[in-house]
Formats: structure tokens, C-alpha cells, sequence
């Protein structure tokens, strides 16, 4: 291969990774398997009850009140629901101070009720999949300290010694010093404070709640019913529900991937999070967009260092700069989709009838978008059911704990102070 076709071969690719990069500052800016393997999104085995419990944001004790509530658990928090199925759809992290608490129930309950015949069924939620890629924004300060022990201020110190030594580095080698690695101790102390070490190993691909997350599937099917966190936009939905799972769960593998490649680089360092890990990313696409026209106007060394370079490098840069429209993050896939509480009355009913004759279901349960007033929502014929009611009212006024019952013929809503048949039941 001649020079000339590998330095225009790189400049088509460093022209794709810089326009990655322009939505890397978006998301700078704040913009957008060791247990038993998750349940599929298909589930032939027929449930007797199903109850379906939405975002809980860290409310662990408004949790256990519906779970009560319910007769799932008792006041030891046991599973007491016997052949009942148990579907969380998503979003136990961020906001409230009870996540770490939430993933323990919800982690035993997976273990506890198969024993009575049951089963506890916990899916991903747009923020654990935030978490799971860095994207930390939404995470309460204060549950950090849960994460502390009394080795915290020792790692922090010697995290502080690795950040400066790769810091210095890197600007040696970029000729500048990005604003990445440009952080003051002060600063650095204070967005790092004592338990987020810990918080960012406990929720890596190796860490205790890293691995289980990886494991927990996007969408289920349980008896016709498909539960999952958002939704899903006809137009691009794949032609099955394990697609939507096998998507959600590669760019989570991908994202791991790029961020060891990243590692092993010297690029960033383990804890970084995905503000910090885009930022160092789109100064390394910069720095490597320089030395491809620097190579083009005939520059050996940079040319010679370029053909040096692992053919995975620039894939990887590229990747990390396009996170934002995976799975993941996108404001239309997924995790995000809200077009089940934004169709209007009028469009919805043809769009979700599109979905259930492709996937051959009878409805959607899903959370994610807050309803208003703190009820759950049966939309399109009760084709659509949404059950997100602002558990953690420190955070969403007026917000309250609530689940989905289906049993029989009918749909319930349950609070814990009432009831409300949606559907059959004699309503």
C-alpha cells in the first residue's frame, strides 16, 4: 500500500471521527455472566399473576411499601409472592439515596422466589445503562459515602498520583494540555469525593453490581405482555424482541471495550467518567486529525508514526465519539424512546398496533416517563400500559409508589393506600 492511499484512507476516517466528536461536546456539555442468564425476551411459561413495578430512583423504603403491599414480600423483605412473577422494568440507580439497598432486594428476589415457583424478573433502565457507560450526572451526591470504607482516602490519594503522572503525560504528548487533564488537586478532590472509587469499580464489567447489570436483559415477554423500560419507535424497531436485547447488550460490551482499549492506551484511567473519558477522546481524534494533514503536505514522521499505529485505534476513538447514538443513549432507541406517552390519541393507536402484530403480543407495560397525575395510564384500548408514578417524591411532587397487577382476565392498579381495576375485572 502506498502512502498516499493510507493517508487518504485516514483522512476519510478522521473525517467521520471529527464529526463524531461535535456530538461528543454535546454530551460533555450535559446534553445527550456468573448468576443465572437473564430471562429472554420471550417467556413461554404461563403466569398465574404478574405484578410490574416501575422507576424506583433509589426510594428503597416506598419499594418494600408496594411490594407489601402487594404480597410479595413480608416485613423482612422475603419473598412471600409464591408462583407470582415480578417484573421491575428499569431505573433503580440515580437521585435517591437507596439504590445500593434497591439492587440487594431486587437481587435476592431473583435468588428467592424461583423456590416458591415464582420468579423476579429486573431489567435495564435508561439509568443504569447511563451508569454503566460513566454517564453519572443524575447520581445523589450522598450515595457515594455508601461505598466508602476506611481505605477510601488512601485510593483517592493514590488515584489523585496516577491522575497527574497520566496527565503530564498526555500533554507531552499532545503538545497541550486539554482541559481534561487540566484539573487542579482541589477540584480534582472535590469531584471525587470518598465512596465514588468505589461507586465507579462496584458498577465496572468486574465489579459485584457490574456483572449482574450486564446481565439484565432490556425487554421481556411474559405471557403476551412485553415490559421494558421506554419503548419502542415502529420505524426502526428490529424485527424481534432478542434483537432489542442482543443491541442493548452488545453496545454495553462495545462501550466496555472501547473504555479498556482507552485504559490500556494510557488514554484515561479506570474511573473516569463518560464526560471525562469523551473529552480525552476527542483530544486524542484532534491531535490525530493534525498529524493526517501534517502527514498529507508530506510530513515523514508523522506519516511513519501513523503507519505505526493499531488499526484499532481510530475505530475505537470513533466508537467512543458515537456513543450517543447507540442503543444506550439515543433519544429514539430503546432506552429512551417516549412515543407511548407522546402519540397523541388519534396517531398512537395505528403505531402501537404496528408493534404488537410484529412482536404477536397483546400490550406494553413500561415506566420511564412520570405520569401525571400520580396514576397509572392505560392508553390506545389498554394497549399500552404506563406505570411510572414519581416513586421517590422527594424528587417527582405528589409522586407515589404503585405496580401493575395482571391476573386472570384484569389489570389492576395498586397503591398502598387503594386499588383500580383498568381493565376486565368488571370495571
Amino acid at each position: 500500500m502506498t502512502y498516499r492511499s493510507t493517508a487518504s484512507d485516514l483522512a476519510r476516517r478522521f473525517a467521520l471521527l471529527l464529526t463524531a466528536a461535535g456530538l461528543a461536546l454535546a454530551l460533555v456539555s450535559g446534553g445527550v455472566r456468573a448468576a443465572a442468564p437473564p430471562a429472554g425476551a420471550s417467556n413461554d411459561a404461563a403466569a398465574s399473576r404478574i405484578v410490574a413495578v416501575a422507576d424506583i430512583h433509589g426510594a428503597f423504603d416506598e419499594l418494600t411499601g408496594i411490594l407489601r403491599t402487594a404480597g410479595l414480600v413480608d416485613d423482612r423483605h422475603r419473598w412471600i409472592g409464591g408462583n407470582a412473577v415480578l417484573v421491575q422494568t428499569g431505573d433503580y440507580f440515580d437521585r435517591g439515596l437507596g439504590v445500593r439497598e434497591a439492587m440487594n432486594l431486587l437481587m435476592a428476589l431473583e435468588r428467592e422466589a424461583p423456590r416458591a415457583g415464582g420468579r423476579a424478573l429486573v431489567l435495564l433502565g435508561n439509568h443504569e445503562v447511563m451508569n454503566l457507560v460513566g454517564r453519572t450526572r443524575d447520581v445523589n451526591p450522598d450515595l457515594y459515602a455508601k461505598f466508602a470504607d476506611g481505605d477510601s482516602e488512601k485510593r483517592r490519594e493514590k488515584a489523585w498520583a496516577a491522575f497527574v503522572k497520566l496527565a503530564d503525560a498526555r500533554a507531552k504528548q499532545l503538545g497541550s494540555r486539554p482541559a481534561v487533564y487540566d484539573v487542579t488537586r482541589e477540584d480534582w478532590m472535590a469531584a471525587h469525593p470518598p465512596g465514588l472509587l468505589e461507586y465507579m469499580e462496584a458498577i465496572s464489567p468486574n465489579g459485584a453490581y457490574g456483572r449482574w447489570l450486564r446481565r439484565r436483559p432490556a425487554v421481556v415477554n411474559v405471557d403476551g405482555t412485553v415490559f421494558m423500560h421506554a419503548g419502542l419507535d415502529p420505524a426502526t424497531a428490529p424485527d424481534s424482541l432478542d434483537d432489542v436485547n442482543d443491541e442493548v447488550h452488545g453496545d454495553i460490551e462495545a462501550f466496555d471495550g472501547y473504555r479498556r482499549y482507552l485504559v490500556d492506551s494510557k488514554i484515561i484511567l479506570p474511573f473516569f467518567t463518560l464526560p471525562e473519558v469523551l473529552a480525552a477522546a476527542q483530544a486524542e481524534a484532534v491531535s490525530l486529525a493534525t498529524l493526517v494533514s501534517r502527514a498529507k503536505e508530506g510530513d515523514t514522521a508523522a506519516a511513519d508514526w501513523l503507519r505505526s499505529l493499531n488499526p484499532r485505534h481510530v475505530d475505537v476513538i470513533r466508537g467512543v465519539l458515537d456513543v450517543g447514538n447507540s442503543s444506550l443513549l439515543s433519544g429514539d432507541g430503546p432506552m429512551w424512546f417516549r412515543g407511548f406517552a407522546q402519540w397523541s390519541d388519534e396517531e398512537g393507536p395505528a403505531l402501537i398496533q404496528t408493534l404488537l402484530d410484529k412482536y404477536r403480543v397483546e400490550r406494553f407495560v413500561t415506566g420511564h416517563t412520570v405520569q401525571s397525575p400520580s396514576r397509572v395510564n392505560d392508553r390506545f384500548g389498554g394497549r399500552v400500559f404506563l406505570i411510572d408514578t414519581g416513586m421517590l417524591s422527594s424528587t417527582y411532587t405528589g409522586g407515589r409508589a404503585s405496580a401493575l397487577e395482571i391476573t386472570g382476565g384484569a389489570i389492576t392498579a395498586v397503591y398502598t393506600d387503594s386499588t383500580a381495576v383498568l381493565q376486565g375485572g368488571g370495571r
